[in-house]
Formats: C-alpha cells, structure tokens, sequence
C-alpha cells in the first residue's frame, strides 16, 4: 500500500504512553499500557525515497481505541524527506485502518516458503 499526503498526529488514549526510538535508522514505536504492557508496536525505516512501515501490531486486547493511527502518525513523524513515498504490506486485518487513514493499494504482495 502507498499513502499520499500526511499522516496526522492523533493524541495517544489516556492510560496509554507512547515511546519512540531511533537506532541504525530503523525508527522503533510502541505504546505501552499503564502497567508497561506493550500494547502496540511497529517499526519504519527510510531508504532510496522510500519511507517503510513494517511489522505494524495493536494487541488484540487494545484494537479499535486508536492504537494503530497514533502509532502510524508517530513513525510517520520521523521520516526526514518529505519526497520519500510511505509504503507498506498490509494484512487482512490491517487493510480497513489503512484505508481509513488515506492509503491505496498499489499491488498484491503475496509471500510463499519453501520447504
């Protein structure tokens, strides 16, 4: 999926602390529950004019409180070139709270194993 256009801060939910890191430029978000649970979580990284969300997660006790778009507007917030294009691989679950938020899908990514 590919987003155009800003991805808006909102306020992190009461009982909730957000925390953000950088380290060898793989920016690392998680929001933490009043007793320091990790609620939600996901990491981004920008590199060749691409700004990657990756391994996006709200615990299923947590969905549907705003986790997902305070997590994405804070990685989002990191990101150093302003004509670096958002993108990410969505999951089924994932696909409705993307779209809500203004991204599109670009193509169909499909992963196999082999054993």
């Amino acid at each position: 999926m590919i987003h155009d256009g800003s991805l808006q801060a909102p306020a992190v939910p009461a009982g909730y602390r957000l925390d953000v890191a950088t380290s060898q430029a793989i920016t690392t978000a998680r929001i933490f529950t009043g007793d320091g649970t990790v609620a939600a979580s996901g990491h981004a990284v920008e590199h060749a004019g691409v700004f990657v969300f990756d391994r996006i997660v709200t615990e299923a006790a947590h969905r549907r409180r705003g986790l997902g778009r305070a997590l994405i507007a804070a990685l989002a917030a990191r990101q150093r070139s302003g004509s670096a294009r958002p993108v990410l691989v969505a999951t089924e679950d994932g696909l409705k709270l993307y779209a809500s938020l203004g991204w599109h899908i670009q193509s169909a990514y499909s992963t196999a194993t082999i054993i």
